[in-house]
């Protein structure tokens, strides 16, 4: 019996055998896979054109006042997207044609900084642009749309978090050049690292040259300035524009090389219960609908309550305004949140449409109270934004009501499509020019002076000199147009205002 239990079986014997037998493999390295992908030549030129792009933003945009450099700056970039993702596997997949139809947008909002010099609102166009660039990059590199939370929540990784881990990818694109079999690429290649090196070195030595040399600095002088250039800006494009260059071909080689990880299951998503958005909704609604009903009369008063209270134009306009728009964007969020949070009820439903409908007449009072205002103080560039947000936030109440009568409306998608026209409609309009226009029809019927054309910018010029007015309105645009980059600020209206100003100098 011992000898029997010592004895070990067969498939006892065979057990360490098969241990032995199977290799140990260590674990591949993903971060030299990756690497291996991006050192190709597409990787290297993308590399390259990123710096150059980077560069002429820094000086065409940021060290100048944006014109034609805007949507130059925004077609590279997005020749840049197209030349990376156009070989992605999932090119023709239906996620990559959401992403490529958010060029059309992308590419509308700079023509705004071509066609006319409207500085107030180009902020706007610009933000919602950087935006856009950055949501179409979310769903390039995985986001299913990009008017979903899922691309938002992945925005902070693309944007920050994924250019920061892939600061090496470009240096192992631009390695593919010294691989490469062509001998000419190659020279061609260490001569153009040679020449980078040694610009910033040229820059000290031409300021130090300059400074111990009158005759040298003239001429210096001269030649920077038939390029417009200085010697400030060049230090500032290849520190700046380098370090843009090395982030934005970071962001890009990592988003579309990088393999994602596999897809979680979905977790069902969190809804607040319907008894408490019910609660929560009728509190709103009855403090709302008291406001509506007992101020009735004073919001929609006009004259005969301002003479009541015996309150000046701008106490009367200024002191509904203010408050009518905080409640009515409260009041918005309000509403919004209950139908996205709150689990399918038609309770809730009946209240956020309630509380919609509610906060239009509250938004209407308000847009009354504004164009009182510009009627007595006329028409400004912000009084015309102001409009403007309102008219995009009474499209978005509509559209809330419509998703409480149909359950099964998209109303984020929508709500992000009206904001996204809206803001290419104001890119496009001539905001000052219509400003300028609206104050010269209050100008010949006396309610208005001159005075509420000061502030405008150059491109309401052609409006006002076809009014007849002369020099003293005319010179402060005319000022402007001169402090401006004659090449990268150019825009079309640049055009109209030299042929208005050298009308008016003539006739004088």
């Amino acid at each position: 019996m011992n000898e029997y239990l010592s004895t070990p079986s067969a498939s006892e014997e065979k057990r360490p055998e098969e241990k032995k037998s199977v290799p140990v493999s260590p674990a591949p390295d993903m971060r030299a896979a990756l690497k291996s992908r991006c050192a190709t030549g597409r990787g290297a030129a993308l590399t390259l054109c990123a710096f150059f792009l980077a560069m002429l933003f820094c000086d065409g945009v940021l060290l100048s006042s944006a014109g034609i450099s805007m949507p130059l700056c925004t077609l590279g970039y997005q020749a840049l997207v197209w030349m990376i993702f156009r070989t992605h596997p999932d090119w023709e997949s239906r996620r990559m044609r959401r992403a490529r139809r958010l060029a059309i947008p992308i590419l509308i909002l700079p023509l705004g900084h071509l066609l006319h010099y409207n500085p107030s609102t180009r902020w706007v166009a610009t933000l919602t642009l950087f935006v856009l660039c950055a949501l179409q990059l979310a769903v390039f590199s995985g986001a299913d749309s990009p008017f979903s939370l899922t691309a938002l929540r992945a925005l902070p990784e693309r944007l920050i978090v994924s250019p920061l881990v892939s600061l090496d990818l470009p240096f192992a694109a631009l390695g593919a050049l010294r691989n490469t079999r062509s001998a000419s690429m190659r020279r061609a290649a260490a001569a153009a690292l040679g020449v980078v090196l040694a610009l910033p070195v040229g820059i000290i030595l031409l300021a130090l040259f300059a400074h111990a040399d009158a005759l040298f600095a003239d001429a210096l002088s001269r030649f920077f300035q038939a390029l417009h250039l200085n010697f400030f800006a060049l230090y500032l494009d290849l520190i700046f524009g380098g370090l843009g260059g090395l982030f934005c071909a970071a962001g890009l080689l990592g988003a579309r090389y990088d393999v994602p990880d596999e897809p979680k299951p979905a977790a069902e998503r969190w809804r607040a219960p319907s008894i408490v958005c019910c609660a929560f909704l009728s509190v709103v609604d009855l403090i709302t609908a008291l406001f509506v009903a007992f101020q009735f009369v004073y919001l929609f008063g006009g004259e005969s309550t301002r003479a009541v209270y015996e309150m000046t134009y701008a106490e009367y306009a200024r002191r509904g305004f203010f408050e009518l728009c905080a409640a009515s964007g409260m009041v918005f969020a309000v509403s919004l949140l209950a139908l996205l949070l709150s689990r399918p009820s038609k309770a809730v439903r009946v209240l956020t449409a309630i509380l919609a409908a509610c906060d239009l007449v509250v938004l209407a009072s308000a847009v009354r109270r504004m164009l009182l205002y510009v009627d007595v103080y006329g028409l400004s560039v912000r009084r015309l934004l102001t409009l403007w947000g309102m008219a995009v936030v009474a499209v978005c109440l509509v559209l809330l009501l419509i998703r409480c009568v149909r359950e099964r409306f998209d109303v984020v998608r929508f709500l992000s499509l009206t904001a996204v026209t809206g803001v290419c409609i104001l890119s496009l309009a001539n905001t000052d020019g219509l400003a300028a226009a609206w104050n010269l029809r209050a100008i010949a019927q006396g309610t208005l002076d001159t005075t509420s054309l000061r502030g405008l910018s150059y491109s309401a010029a052609a409006i006002v000199a076809r009014e007849g007015y002369g020099e003293d309105v005319l010179h402060p645009m005319c000022v402007q147009l001169e402090e401006r980059h004659p090449l990268y600020s150019f825009c079309l209206d640049d055009i109209a205002a030299r042929l208005a100003f050298e009308r008016t100098e003539g006739n004088a």
